[in-house]
């Protein structure tokens, strides 16, 4: 009958009868909960991932990066290169759906790049701006290139070769080719520079393609590398060496003297001649020419003496019937071998003589007042 007891009793009864009710929802209550903290966590995500803010960084980046240093740069990589356009390229950036493009506008010209360059002359002004990019960066990774020489002329060719074989002074640098004039440039800007390099082709295996072989094809190596492939190629043949051959080994003879012939005439342009008369090249290299002496007449006609008999078994001539020359056996066909090789290790000597002496003579003249 206390008023305030019973007051007190129905608000306890109340609140008793709120969580008999919440107890039967617990199960939504925490799934709602849940909810709510992974739409929280959802929405500071999206905001986070802003495209703007993106694009505010990339612009950031491409002002950072994309500056006066990279023109320059491309500009001397593009000398390099052999442009031979008086323009410079005007290197612009825009930002496309989230991505940072560098635009080329030749200077002093209203119509695009694309308009005005040759197909050989795009190609270099990418190359160029690749270029000065792995310059700008502060790493030495490998550089892979896929057919550089692709739409160029001689001309682009030869700069091409030289800048790769100076690139590779500072960093590894792969290339990859089917261009036997541009792979013959490599070779001679790589021996000018005395940069190492390592040569690999990939040939069929039979009937399947993409075996990788150590080395140059045939056509690609130069004397000396053709010799070792000679002296390897013969090793099976001596097992028939005598004075009567099947007709299999025949051939195999008359096939490597057709190679030997033309190892002799390559090894004459790149040694006996210096390599002043080059295949694929509109010049002469007059420097070359200085070591194209002093080769004695014995040694000359030891030359010959091999040329003729390479030249008279190869199938590429005929004779007549009154005329048919025995084919030479094996162990005449190693001999020749090994006496060209000889032949060609003197003409090498006298060829670093001469590169020796020269060398010495233009130290000489930078340092006229070295002290003694």
């Amino acid at each position: 009958m206390d008023p305030v007891a019973k007051a007190t009793l129905e608000n306890e009864r109340a609140a008793l009868l709120l969580r008999q009710a919440l107890h039967s929802k617990i199960t939504e209550i925490e799934q709602y909960a849940t909810n709510a903290t992974r739409k929280h966590h959802l929405e500071a995500c999206s905001a986070a991932l802003n495209p703007r803010k993106v694009s505010l960084k990339m612009t950031e980046l491409a002002g950072t990066y994309i500056n006066d240093a990279l023109v320059t740069a491309m500009n001397e990589e593009l000398k390099a290169l052999g442009y031979r356009r008086k323009v410079e390229p005007d290197i612009s950036t825009r930002t496309d759906a989230g991505k940072t493009m560098v635009t080329l506008k030749i200077k002093n010209a209203q119509d695009g790049a694309n308009q005005i360059l040759s197909e050989g002359e795009q190609r270099a002004m990418g190359l160029a701006l690749f270029l000065a990019e792995v310059r700008l960066q502060n790493h030495k990774s490998t550089v892979v290139f896929d057919d550089p020489s692709t739409s160029f002329d001689h001309h682009h060719r030869r700069h091409m070769a030289a800048r790769l074989a100076a690139l590779a002074v500072d960093r590894p640098v792969l290339v990859l080719t089917h261009d036997a004039v541009f792979l013959s440039e490599i070779n001679f800007a790589v021996k000018r520079s005395g940069q190492a390099v390592a040569y690999q082709t990939v040939r069929w295996d039979r009937h399947h393609p993409g075996l990788v072989a150590p080395g140059l094809t045939w056509e690609t190596m130069d004397a000396s590398a053709r010799l070792a492939a000679l002296e390897q190629s013969i090793t099976p043949l001596k097992q028939h060496s005598g004075d009567y051959m099947d007709e299999a080994t025949k051939e195999a003879v008359k096939m490597a003297y057709t190679r030997l012939r033309g190892t002799i005439e390559r090894a004459v342009r790149e040694v006996f001649m210096n390599n002043t008369v080059r295949p694929f090249s509109d010049e002469v290299s007059v420097d070359s020419f200085g070591a194209v002496i002093g080769h004695p007449q014995d040694e000359w006609d030891q030359v010959t003496e091999i040329y003729a008999r390479s030249c008279e078994v190869t199938d590429a001539h005929d004779t007549n019937a009154a005329h048919q020359l025995a084919i030479p056996d094996t162990s005449t066909l190693e001999q020749d071998i090994s006496n060209f090789k000889g032949l060609l290790e003197k003409a090498k000597q006298r060829k670093r003589a001469y590169q020796n002496a020269r060398s010495e003579q233009t130290t000489a003249r930078r340092t006229p007042f070295a002290q003694p």
